[in-house]
């Protein structure tokens, strides 16, 4: 695992990865509809992954701060 960076969740719908030596902010997580309540690098630091209060669990490009995947499980709970 690359630990360069780091990632951290926000209230404000945000992710960021930060890299850890300067301080600096290397990319903004943009597509969560409320507040991020958790989040994880997987993929050996390439990707992240986060849930959030909007119900979805989502996947991203580390690097670009592109997302690549939505699962919204509000969605899939409404019809359980």
């Amino acid at each position: 695992l690359d630990d360069s960076l780091v990632v951290s969740a926000s209230h404000d719908s945000t992710l960021k990865v930060w890299e850890v030596e300067t301080g600096a902010e290397k990319a903004v997580l943009r597509g969560h509809r409320g507040p991020v309540t958790s989040c994880m690098f997987f993929g050996f630091g390439k990707f992240v992954v986060s849930g959030g209060e909007d119900g979805t669990v989502r996947g991203w490009d580390a690097t670009t701060g592109f997302e690549l995947s939505v699962v919204d499980l509000s969605i899939q709970a409404a019809g359980a």
